[in-house]
């Protein structure tokens, strides 16, 4: 789709067990995503698959950053997208480390390593190496081929300095992360991220998980919006 087309906001994830994951196993999420590859959307005529991208440009590189989550499903499309370029070089997976029968030879790995160099939090530290290795590429005027990223990608992890250990802060109950999230609103003048409360409870020696926390963040805008509504 192209990068101009007009979208609707939307909730939902490949992910399990989230509030809005759509699919509760593998072959669930991959029909979906069939369907989703089916749908005409927002741009019709264009390419809905990796498949059909790979497709219109044989010559392209096609670079996809996937999480296990979202490789999973798409995996069969991503298998037929590398068979429709003209050569097989120019196609990427950015992602995680794990074997996926007919992707090995395609997958350019992300480890934890790369995060001191990259910074941010694990959950998009495939979309942040991804940025930085294309930005190393563009600087050392480097094509876009498979050997190219994955040669980059082994020498930002090479480069990055050593993961520092963190000690854990003091996990915090369901009802205790409320609280937080509610005196915290409370005192700032402006609306407030999910993300930035975070930072701001782990600074203060509490911890919390990022999805759990995002989550009880959700159902208290949820709850806030209702009470506004009536």
């Amino acid at each position: 789709m192209p990068e101009d087309a007009r979208i609707a906001a939307y909730a939902a994830t490949f992910a399990f067990g989230q509030e809005d994951s759509v699919a509760s196993t593998t072959d669930d999420a991959r029909r979906w995503w069939r369907a989703l590859a089916e749908w005409t959307g927002p741009a019709p005529g264009t390419p809905r698959s990796f498949t059909d991208l790979a497709a219109s440009n044989p010559d392209a590189v096609v670079i996809a950053v996937m999480s296990d989550a979202y490789l999973r499903p798409c995996a069969h499309d991503l298998q037929r997208a590398a068979e429709k370029l003209a050569d097989p070089n120019n196609f990427v997976i950015i992602g995680p480390g794990r074997r996926y029968p007919g992707l090995e030879n395609f997958i350019v790995p992300v480890s934890a390593e790369v995060q001191p160099a990259v910074g941010g939090s694990l959950l998009s530290l495939h979309a942040r190496a991804t940025r930085r290795v294309l930005e190393m590429a563009r600087h050392q005027q480097k094509a876009l081929t498979r050997s190219t990223i994955s040669a980059l990608m082994s020498e930002l992890r090479e480069s990055a300095p050593p993961v520092v250990s963190r000690t854990p802060g003091v996990r915090l109950s369901d009802a205790e992360v409320f609280a937080f999230i509610r005196a915290a609103m409370a005192e700032e003048a402006a609306p407030v991220s999910a993300t930035r409360l975070l930072r701001r409870l782990r600074n203060s020696g509490q911890s919390c998980e990022q999805a759990r926390f995002k989550g009880l963040f959700q159902k208290i805008m949820q709850e806030d919006a209702l009470k506004d509504w009536s």
